[in-house]
């Protein structure tokens, strides 16, 4: 069925390219595999000079600058189809802009500059937080923590947390203010000509953040990381939970093939960028399994018997409650009518497994699908399928 959705996608996204507007170049293209290059070597002609190739060296002035000039893309998959462009030049100044990725036409445009400061990095720290002074209104200020979290297939990628100190910029990232909030990490991504190491590992488990496919698409980009499962009663961190997530000691992800006996129980299910996954690879490098670090987590019982671990039996219940007590969209739905199909499915959106439902009526010809939902049971987060724009949208929920 996401086969079909996905064709109606591209063919109603046809006819949207021919509405009027603004507009950002014909020849960017956001999709699929490398959205970035060709974006930013067009915006380059006009007042930015790329640092190509470069070592990321974040420990002086220097290396910061030659980190932060340039242009990054922010083009959150499955969550909005909103991206985000970031161009920083050479004096610090900055324009940001918000487009479609589908119609290209830009929504919003602002014009500032960016500092870097310390919130809890101390004086001979790298500086851990980005200020975007922006000329208005409702945007003037808002820090932000960064993270610089690898290179691969050309790319640096930076995560960008608010930070607070007014309100975030990037709720443009959707029309529901509410639901941008939701994404904790934004990941940006800007060119860099970088020559990646490709030694795999072979014969070896061990996690990795997921960042990208490869060519052909059977490879993926990997970057091994110390993931340890958090216990519930860890203590806070002064930093967003998901900055702290997983240890990073090399910031290089390197490309493997997946074992071709694997292909569809490894890539059947979309993978999401950012988050972990367990590998185990054979004697050639090649992955053999690949799953979702929590999941595996959770398939393990490793949430122990004083944790928050959802019993099967009780997720029915649970999604009963949320949808007719917390969403108000759905309840209006039902009070017109649909019915809920419960149905096996599951779909991991950011790190988090959830369970999908489906709204719809009956008919003599039997049940016709309609809406369809996904339910994140652990913190009553809901999601609904977009299908023209095939993305997974936050719900406002409460």
């Amino acid at each position: 069925m996401k086969k079909w959705m996905r064709i109606c996608s591209v063919f109603i996204g046809l006819i949207l390219l021919a509405a009027c507007g603004k507009s950002i170049p014909d020849d960017v293209k956001t999709k699929p595999d490398k959205p970035i290059k060709a974006l930013v070597e067009d915006s380059a002609k006009e007042d930015v000079e790329l640092n190509n190739p470069m070592e990321v060296n974040l420990n002086s002035d220097t290396g910061l600058k030659d980190y932060i000039v340039g242009v990054w893309i922010c083009e959150m998959e499955y969550m909005t189809n909103t991206v985000a462009l970031l161009k920083v030049e050479e004096d610090f100044k900055v324009h940001l802009s918000f487009y479609d990725s589908q119609t290209k036409k830009v929504a919003k445009e602002y014009e500032g500059y960016l500092l870097f400061d310390r919130l809890y990095a101390t004086s001979e720290e790298t500086p851990d937080l980005i200020s975007l002074m922006l000329e208005d209104d409702e945007y003037s200020e808002g820090d932000y923590f960064f993270l610089h979290r690898t290179i691969y297939d050309e790319k640096i990628v930076m995560s960008v947390f608010f930070a607070g100190n007014g309100d975030s910029v990037f709720r443009n990232l959707s029309e529901d203010n509410e639901a941008s909030d939701m994404i904790e990490e934004l990941i940006f991504e800007k060119v860099s000509e970088e020559i990646l190491p490709q030694e795999t590992r072979k014969n070896d488990q061990f996690y990795a953040v997921f960042w990208g496919h490869g060519e052909p698409y059977e490879s993926i980009w990997l970057d091994d990381v110390l993931w340890t499962p958090p216990d519930e009663g860890e203590y806070e961190t002064m930093y967003p939970p998901s900055m702290t997530l997983y240890e990073n000691d090399e910031y290089t992800s390197l490309l493997y093939q997946v074992d071709k006996e694997q292909t569809f129980e490894i890539l059947g299910d979309d993978l999401f960028k950012g988050t972990v996954y367990y590998i185990e690879t054979g004697e050639f490098g090649q992955i053999t399994v690949l799953i979702n670090a929590e999941y595996k987590k959770y398939l393990e019982g490793g949430y122990g018997d004083n944790s928050d671990a959802i019993l099967e039996s009780e997720i029915n219940d649970i999604i009963f409650d949320v949808i007719t007590n917390d969403v108000p969209e759905i309840q209006e739905y039902l009070n017109e009518g649909m019915s809920i199909l419960y149905t096996d499915e599951t779909v991991f959106l950011g790190d988090v497994t959830c369970y999908q439902i489906v709204l719809g009526t009956d008919h003599e010809e039997g049940f016709v699908r309609e809406l369809y939902y996904a339910i994140d049971v652990y913190n009553r987060q809901v999601y609904q399928y977009d299908v023209l724009n095939d993305v997974w949208e936050p719900l406002a929920v409460g």
